[in-house]
């Protein structure tokens, strides 16, 4: 397993470097500089041998607050004024708009309202094929249909847009909103940067488990109870940590010390659990105002969770589902309803606008080609067509099974919008694959 090497115990934070003393380093010096960034040192979790890369909570308070206020604060509609404040409200916040996740700190908002001619710029930091066409005004992070690029241009955008999917779910019984803010950046700070598994790949999931758990009517009073919601929404944010962008395949292929640790059972979901059970016993756990029989509770909870997105379980998940009661007579014992939403989050990129979705299937196919490389295997085609046929092939076996059994669990109602997209989807990469075999054929003749 490749580790992160920990911080030298002398020392909790970076060494600074070592300046000389020339006349443009006095100069240098006698300029007022910039709070520093959140420091982030390295942590050991002796119970699995895992180095965890934390933020550092007194920086964050001096540094990092300052920055998220003025990340928040030029906001044309507001819907941030209460989490800007990094304070527990009994009123939560409105939901933000696709632009305020979207937003690029590099662009003053102020000076884009004084300046029309650069307005364009600050409300579309993106390119325009990466961004999902609102059907009616600026979608929203609240609705099913919003949909999460693959670069989303800041991270702490995508923090707040994290923590409020949490507080949807609950969160802010457990804890404030200013831990759960520390939380969320340090599970980001342990993510990789994969072409795929990376955080914002977290955050897509961790919203369409948010959509797909409101359609079903599982939030709320009426819903699951508290500790389920938030512990499924705790799943999928961290489900993926720490991943490098190689699967079990990889692992199985070369004996990886990861792969020994396990038994070769599933060894990076068994990882990426791990990772996550050490966090939520860190410092910086949301859970700790919790009993420890409960927060233990938790714990198992979304280790089962994140342990059920193994694809090598896929059609023993099925199988269980197939035989669970549905919503909601499964109300007390809600787990394998849990794994099943946490699966179809997991497998929902084709609910994505299909320009969103397309970037993620290309970045999918790239981090693919990476392992295959890794392995000395040749690559696998990853042109358009490659891609919709391999899409075809996967939604049909993998994709679409997943969200039936879904609906058996929550009604065809709740379900149906979701498997209308997949559908759409399907037909849209089949049409692909069917003009390219019309060409082929032409050609032939």
């Amino acid at each position: 397993m490749t580790r992160r090497d920990p911080a030298p115990a002398s020392s909790s934070s970076p060494a600074m470097p070592v300046q000389h003393s020339t006349p443009a380093a006095a100069a240098a010096l006698a300029v007022p500089k910039p709070a520093p960034a959140p420091a982030i040192h390295e942590e050991t979790v002796a119970t699995y041998k895992i180095t965890l890369r934390m933020l550092d909570r007194a920086a964050a308070a001096t540094a990092d607050s300052t920055k998220r206020v003025r990340i928040v604060s030029g906001d044309n509609d507001g819907y941030y004024d209460r989490i800007c404040t990094l304070l527990p409200s009994a009123t939560r916040p409105r939901s933000p708009t696709y632009a305020d996740v979207l937003r690029s700190t590099a662009t003053s908002p102020k000076r884009a309202r004084a300046d029309p001619s650069t307005a364009a710029t600050a409300a579309a930091p993106v390119p325009r094929a990466h961004s999902p066409p609102p059907p009616r005004g600026r979608a929203k992070l609240g609705d099913p249909h919003f949909s999460i690029p693959r670069d989303l241009p800041d991270a702490q955008d995508q923090d707040l847009a994290v923590v409020w999917l949490l507080e949807q779910a609950g969160a802010v019984e457990y804890a404030a909103r200013d831990v759960w803010l520390t939380f969320v950046a340090s599970v980001r700070a342990n993510y990789n940067l994969p072409a795929f598994h990376s955080f914002t790949h977290a955050v897509s999931v961790t919203h369409a488990l948010y959509a797909l758990m409101r359609a079903a009517g599982l939030l709320g009073e009426e819903g699951m109870h508290r500790r389920d919601a938030v512990a499924s929404m705790m799943a999928a944010l961290c489900h993926d940590v720490d991943h490098e962008g190689l699967s079990n395949v990889y692992h199985a292929a070369k004996d990886t010390a990861l792969a020994a640790m396990y038994n070769g059972v599933c060894p990076m979901e068994n990882h990426h659990a791990a990772v996550t059970s050490a966090l939520l016993q860190s410092r910086v756990s949301p859970l700790h105002a919790l009993d420890p029989a409960t927060a233990k509770s938790l714990r198992t909870t979304i280790t089962s969770i994140i342990l059920a997105t193994d694809m090598g379980k896929h059609d023993h998940l099925l199988a269980s589902a197939s035989t669970a009661s549905p919503w909601p007579a499964c109300r007390e014992s809600p787990l394998v309803l849990q794994q099943v939403l946490m699966k179809c989050a997991d497998l929902s990129n084709e609910l994505q606008d299909p320009s969103a979705a397309a970037i993620w299937a290309s970045a999918l196919m790239t981090e693919l080609n990476g392992e295959q490389a890794a392995l000395d295997r040749a690559p696998i085609a990853a042109d358009d067509v490659a891609i919709a046929r391999g899409q075809v092939g996967f939604l049909n076996v993998k994709v679409v099974p997943t969200y039936r059994a879904l609906a058996r669990l929550v009604g065809v109602a709740a379900v149906r919008p979701f498997m209308d997209r997949l559908e759409a989807a399907r037909e849209r990469y089949q049409r692909t694959v069917e003009d390219a075999d019309g060409e082929k054929m032409d050609e032939g003749h």
